[in-house]
This record gives C-alpha cells, sequence and structure tokens, in this order.
C-alpha cells in the first residue's frame, strides 16, 4: 500500500502529498517519479519511522510548497495559522510497498502533532 496525505489548506494552496515506499519511504508532491520526490525520508530503513512527519511539516512550513495568491502572505499555512483546525485526511491506496504498521505509525505522528486525522481506504467501506 502507499498514502496520500491530505492537509486542510486554504484554497490557493494544494497541501496533498503522497508516501511513497519505492523502496525506501519517501515524500512526493504528485507522482513518485524521481523527479517529484520532495523529501527521501532515510535510504536505510523501507518503513515509516516515528518522527517522519517532521521532515514534511518542515518543508510546508518553509513555504516551498504554497505560493501567494492575492493579498496572501508567502508561505501561509492554513493549518499554522491561530484559531484555524490542524486537520489531515490519509487516502491508502492498495498498491505499494507500505504496511499497516506504516499506516498505523503516520496516524500516530499526525495525531502527536495535533492533527485530527481521518483515514480513507480505497475499496474499504463505502465504494461499490
Amino acid at each position: 500500500m502507499h498514502f496520500t496525505v491530505v492537509f486542510e489548506s486554504h484554497e490557493s494552496a494544494q497541501l496533498a502529498y503522497g508516501l511513497v515506499f519505492t523502496p525506501c519511504p519517501c515524500w512526493t508532491k504528485t507522482a513518485a517519479t524521481p523527479e517529484e520526490v520532495v523529501i527521501n525520508l532515510h535510504s536505510d530503513n523501507p518503513q515509516y519511522a516515528k518522527g517522519d512527519i517532521d521532515r514534511l511539516l518542515n518543508h510546508i512550513a518553509a513555504g516551498t510548497d504554497v505560493r501567494p495568491f492575492g493579498n496572501q502572505r508567502p508561505g501561509r499555512v492554513f493549518f499554522e495559522e491561530e484559531g484555524n483546525p490542524r486537520r489531515a485526511c490519509i487516502v491508502v491506496h492498495s498498491t505499494g510497498n507500505g504496511t499497516p504498521a506504516d499506516l498505523a505509525m503516520l496516524e500516530e505522528d499526525l495525531r502527536d502533532k495535533g492533527f485530527s486525522v481521518q483515514t480513507v481506504t480505497f475499496g474499504g467501506e463505502g465504494w461499490e
């Protein structure tokens, strides 16, 4: 399996990232091609590790993928602004080298960072 994490965001900022295992875990902005890898987490461990969310959150906070729109300040991140909720949705895809343990660790990491987390599985409950 592999995962897509979608953070609640302003309309002008699309904060969706893939967590793929090719073969080691990498955060990607879109598809899992080498030129779209945002962060290669670690090349010596093929599993998601506790705290791996930190590097992605630091990347987002740096404003690398958040472009200003209208009168917004550069790097404006919805979930970091006072009063805005910290919500994330994890989409679970059935293909890939991720494991249920990777998913559980990712969910735990997000909750430890104060996010309310909802997990949706393609082909899971509610799909026809």
